[in-house]
């Protein structure tokens, strides 16, 4: 047990006073995680987005409430812990600490999925202890499985690279003094990795994909053909904004379709890939149509592109905006098509069509038009045109019910 004790008391520096360090705040998230509920809060998403770091910011946060002595972090991912049980490890903090199973303590997990047998041992302690447990993992496909044993017990809240905000809310923690406007273009350009805000660096967009489409091929997926799987994403980074078959994949790579519905089923489930369906009367309906797919990120959009175009990326990033609103883990977002128009996003009841232009110096006869035909053939009972236009020089047109 010593060497237990030793890692995770250099991993729990403020057991000895210290303090994390300064954080910059992403209140979309720390708002619902900071709630004084009992729920396991389980953060999900891609590698690299974020989720170690709003774990130590919740941390931060409850160290001024909380005796630090009742705070306990763990990384799955330490070799040094990986050989004890989440029982036995709970067991000695406690011990360690002379804390009752009665008294509440805060316990975090990263990268919980690499635990076997977690779930049983994260309810067994929900149960018969005092704790409030924060988790974090990074597929949605090996938490969905394992939390089943959890039902009515936990609060899934799902992490994406940066906001346009949180990008802004960065560049000014680390000195960065520019125009709004130059933000955004970079932002487009480099996307929301917390990581890659201070380097802008390609390579490292690369390797964040490459760690994030290989870390779980063979031991949780069986997949043993890690370059088809990077020809997919390559191949659905040049398919933005256009409907996409499975057996339009299996023909273009010269795979069979069940291959390529599983290939895309993992690109899913580890968050670097969305789908987005057309609208239709049941659900039933919706998923039998032909999904486009978006990119979680606009910077490996743009990388992983062969001829990126700004259009594509401003539609990307409109997809992700939407779904950093949605409060589901499968949010109500389509795409729609009226009268042979086709709507980019449904959302909320709401139409939104994307445009993108640096400088508007004259009308955009497109979405006058676009904006014509739909009040000619849709029976809204209001119709108004919002119009946004910041000096990021977005343009955002939505008709709304």
């Amino acid at each position: 047990m010593n060497i237990l004790k030793k890692e995770i008391i250099k991993i729990n520096p403020w057991w000895q006073g210290s303090i994390p360090q300064k954080l910059v705040k992403r209140p979309l998230y720390l708002a619902t995680l900071t709630k004084p509920k009992r729920f396991i809060d389980i953060l999900s998403g891609a590698r690299r987005v974020g989720k170690t770091f709003l774990l130590f910011s919740v941390i931060k946060r409850l160290l001024h409430t909380v005796k630090p002595s009742h705070i306990f972090y763990i990384t799955a991912e330490a070799r040094k812990i990986k050989q004890f049980t989440i029982l036995e490890i709970i067991a000695f903090f406690r011990k360690l600490h002379k804390i009752s199973t009665k008294t509440q303590i805060f316990v975090f997990i990263d990268e919980v999925q690499e635990i076997p047998e977690w779930q049983e041992q994260i309810k067994y302690l929900y149960d018969t202890e005092n704790i409030k447990f924060y988790l974090s993992g990074s597929s949605s496909l090996i938490l969905n499985k394992q939390t089943s044993k959890l039902t009515g017990r936990y609060q899934l809240h799902h992490i994406m690279p940066l906001s346009y905000n949180e990008y802004l809310d960065f560049n000014i923690f680390f000195g960065k003094k520019r125009t709004k406007g130059d933000f955004f273009e970079d932002y487009i350009n480099h996307g929301g990795y917390p990581e890659n805000i201070t380097i802008q660096s390609d390579q490292y967009l690369r390797q964040t994909v490459e760690s994030t489409l290989y870390r779980d091929l063979l031991s949780y997926y069986g997949i043993r053909n890690p370059a088809l799987l990077e020809d997919l994403f390559y191949f659905l980074c040049d398919k933005i904004t256009t409907p996409v078959s499975a057996n339009k994949i299996a023909k273009d790579l010269k795979i069979d379709v069940s291959t390529a519905q599983f290939y895309l089923k993992y690109l899913q489930d580890i968050y670097l890939v969305y789908p987005l369906y057309k609208k239709g009367m049941s659900n039933r309906i919706v998923k039998s149509s032909l999904p486009k797919y978006y990119i979680n990120d606009t910077g490996i959009l743009r990388v992983f592109s062969l001829k990126p175009r700004i259009g594509h990326l401003v539609e990307n990033l409109v997809f992700t905006h939407l779904r950093r609103q949605a409060v589901s883990e499968k949010p109500k977002i389509y795409y729609d098509i009226i009268d042979d128009t086709e709507i980019d996003f449904v959302f909320n009841q709401k139409n939104y069509e994307v445009k993108y232009d640096k400088q508007i110096t004259e009308p955009l006869s497109n979405v006058t038009y676009l904006v014509d035909k739909l009040k000619r053939n849709v029976d809204y009972h209001q119709q108004t045109i919002s119009k946004f236009i910041e000096k990021t020089n977005k343009v955002i047109f939505s008709i709304e019910n």
